[in-house]
């Protein structure tokens, strides 16, 4: 059900036509940055990356566990050879917001005069923590949220792969307003005859807030998000904003734009972003 291609992705043209001028032009980046939510698709986007690119040596780096300049220098060293394969070496670093500053200040040059064999994806899920002379080296890629009708064609989509011919529409309401990823992974166990995940149940009770925030119900929102963590917070927002957008694109409302541009604004301290909520009213 998940993409392999390019013209798989659903709900992103903007960001599919930008990727292919690039390829297309012979122009190619050899640094990318995807950003995003968890759930978001950032792997998925990678992989069609390394698919693009034609690598068979491809290397993931969890930055949360080796996030130090020595572990960075250490790849910076292995990406220098020319790869037995033949083809060019991909280097992803999952979760690169947590590479320590130093360890982003080695990769300046490398980014920078990259050889030709070389190409490093970051994938992120805050990339305000990564350092702005980076972020000017790379192609930044951010998905979009999903408007009803992209969601309705993922759905569709997964229901075509899965003979699944029975009424979506129940499924398709309660996935509003949430990431690809989780949507695909709901989808994924509901068509193969599943239990929803504990992923799923999370995105449900985002979806209460985001219904809670459209229709200015502040004492159901303060009574959900008792239970949110800070963890939580980054993807909370960006189902909000996901879901407030959709609302605009289909009756504009100047309350709803300013909620969105609150809470954009705001920090991923939970005080910090119910405040934002209530002074985008303002």
């Amino acid at each position: 059900m998940r993409p392999k291609e390019l013209s798989e992705l659903i709900g992103q043209d903007s960001l599919v036509e930008s990727i292919k001028k690039q390829f297309d032009s012979n122009r190619i980046p050899h640094f990318f940055i995807i950003s995003g939510p968890p759930g978001c698709g950032k792997t998925t986007i990678a992989r069609i990356l390394i698919n693009l690119i034609n690598s068979k040596d491809v290397k993931e780096m969890n930055a949360a566990n080796e996030n130090g300049i020595d572990d960075v220098r250490k790849v910076i060293e292995s990406m220098r050879y020319l790869s037995t394969t033949g083809t060019p070496k991909i280097i992803i670093f999952d979760e690169a917001h947590q590479l320590t500053t130093p360890a982003q200040n080695a990769l300046l040059t490398e980014t920078e005069d990259v050889s030709n064999h070389v190409y490093y994806i970051f994938c992120t899920s805050n990339i305000g923590k990564i350092i702005a002379p980076l972020k000017r080296r790379a192609f930044v890629i951010t998905p979009n949220a999903l408007n009803r009708e992209a969601v309705v064609k993922l759905v569709n989509h997964a229901a075509n792969a899965a003979d699944f011919t029975d009424s979506t529409d129940l499924l398709i309401d309660q996935l509003i307003g949430m990431t690809p990823g989780l949507i695909v992974q709901a989808c994924e166990r509901f068509f193969c005859g599943l239990p929803i995940s504990v992923e799923f149940e999370e995105s449900e009770k985002s979806l209460k807030i985001c219904r809670a925030v459209a229709t200015f119900k502040w004492s159901e929102i303060s009574t959900s998000v008792k239970d949110v963590t800070k963890g939580e917070v980054i993807g909370l927002k960006a189902s909000i904003c996901g879901y407030l957008k959709t609302i605009l694109l289909k009756t504009p409302n100047l309350r709803i734009a300013k909620l969105i541009d609150s809470i954009s604004k705001s920090t991923d301290e939970v005080p910090s972003f119910i405040a934002a909520i209530y002074l985008g009213l303002n």
